[in-house]
């Protein structure tokens, strides 16, 4: 990261921010902030809501990415209705 930044990193200093940053989401999800957390997660969804084309077991289809559910998996609107993906189920079709 130093090298694509081109500067030097104090990694104290880097990993004292990623602790702060984590002890953060903790205490959010300790306090039951479940809405704030999820907010912040789709707003940094890639491809949220932009019509894209993906694969799924050699398939390729068309969705829109809409979210996820209460399982964490992945919501992509297609023109046959919901399709929910868990990790790795579903990628990006070139």
């Amino acid at each position: 990261l130093g090298v694509v930044l081109n500067e030097t990193l104090d990694l104290h200093i880097e990993l004292e921010f990623l602790l702060q940053k984590l002890e953060a989401r903790y205490l959010q999800l300790r306090s039951q902030q479940y809405t704030v957390l999820m907010e912040d997660y789709l707003s940094n969804l890639h491809w949220l809501n932009e019509k894209h084309t993906f694969t799924s077991q050699d398939i390729e289809f068309e969705g829109t990415i809409d979210g996820v559910d209460e399982i964490g998996r992945l919501k992509i609107l297609t023109d046959k209705g919901e399709r929910y993906f868990g990790l790795k189920e579903v990628a990006y079709g070139y």
